[in-house]
């Protein structure tokens, strides 16, 4: 399946969950939770703490159209991110959020601003969408991310927007 079907396949799903839920707010609360000890991971560039959010299986769809397939190839990716970056400051915002039984859509927002190396910090605003799921024990870790910074693509322009025909 290509990148941007999935992305297409996610938006649909999410018109296809029903209404809100009494459990809405308690996994809401969760996922703000797990944001921001994800985001304190971050700035303190603890790797594993870093990981905590994602599912073994988990799929995340670069702003490039990469898709990163596990947790192992996750790891390599946010290690790069840290050695490379330090998150100054950053605060997580859901944007629309829906629970059917043991999955949650998630439409959310991470502004902040990063330092590159010895750089002055610059302001980012990361939109995505993700699919969390709960595991046995409870837990809920993404299993689906898709987002990119704002921004990064040019009005009208598909191409750079990752939006394809499929061929397949």
């Amino acid at each position: 399946m290509r990148r941007p079907v999935l992305c297409a396949l996610i938006a649909a799903l999410w018109l296809l969950v029903p209404a809100a839920g009494a459990d809405d707010a308690a996994v809401r609360g969760v996922i703000d939770r797990a944001w921001v000890d994800h985001i304190a991971a971050a700035q303190r560039k603890d790797l594993d703490a870093v990981l905590a959010i994602y599912a073994d299986d988990v799929v995340y769809v670069t702003p490039d159209m990469r898709s990163i397939r596990g947790k192992p190839a996750v790891r390599e990716m946010e290690a790069a991110t840290l050695a490379s970056a330090t998150v100054v400051e950053a605060v997580h915002s859901i944007h629309g959020l829906q629970v059917q039984g043991a999955v949650a859509y998630e439409l959310g927002t991470v502004e902040g601003s990063i330092r590159m190396g010895g750089a002055e910090p610059v302001d980012v605003v990361y939109h995505f969408m993700a699919m969390w799921i709960r595991d046995d024990y409870g837990r809920w870790h993404i299993r689906y991310l898709v987002g990119r910074p704002a921004g990064e693509v040019e009005p009208g322009d598909p191409a750079k927007a990752g939006i394809v025909e499929s061929d397949q």
